[in-house]
């Protein structure tokens, strides 16, 4: 008796519906390009501050290193060689270098969250003088580290949209 292989047509309308396969297994889409993993773009800041204040920053943490990975795997696709380092590693150097690593982390990372949304022409992404203003000469207030924050998400969100509506190409 011979088998038949069959093969599931993917529903119509599902964001892989025009997947195929190369001739080494990768999923490919009609234009031939690799299938855009999905990434999360439900990041919301008022989550974030509320989960934060519940789990003891134990959320926000967890999204922030999930929010470098996905951008160092974004930055990646470009031949960016340089990566983020790892949220809890700069918890770690915040001590011995008296709080000045976490403030340069912060401006590399939001120097390389605003150059993959111009790449990407999303209209007002976070600055690394956003952060310096909003997140460090205004902390002192309730509201400017939430403005930050929310410029922050934002900035990840759309990068994360647009990454899984186009993949790793501007447009198409």
């Amino acid at each position: 008796m011979e088998e038949k292989e069959v093969k599931k047509e993917p529903v119509v309308g599902s964001p892989r519906w025009e997947e195929h396969a190369d001739a080494e297994g990768k999923a490919l889409d009609a234009k031939g390009a690799a299938v855009v993993a999905h990434k999360s773009t439900k990041v919301s800041t008022v989550k974030m501050i509320l989960l934060g204040m519940i789990t003891l920053g134990i959320y926000p943490l967890v999204k922030m290193c999930k929010l470098v990975k996905e951008l160092n795997a974004v930055r990646l696709a470009h031949g960016e060689t340089k990566k983020s380092m790892h949220p809890v590693g700069i918890i770690f150097l915040a001590i011995p270098t008296i709080g000045i690593a976490p403030l340069v982390w912060m401006t590399r990372l939001c120097k390389r969250l605003r150059a993959e949304a111009e790449y990407r022409d999303i209209k007002k992404p976070v600055k690394a003088s956003t952060f310096w203003i909003f997140g460090v000469l205004l902390c002192e207030t309730v509201v400017c580290p939430i403005i930050f924050l929310s410029k922050l998400l934002k900035t990840s969100n759309a990068i994360q949209k647009h990454h899984n509506k186009y993949g790793d190409f501007k447009t198409l």
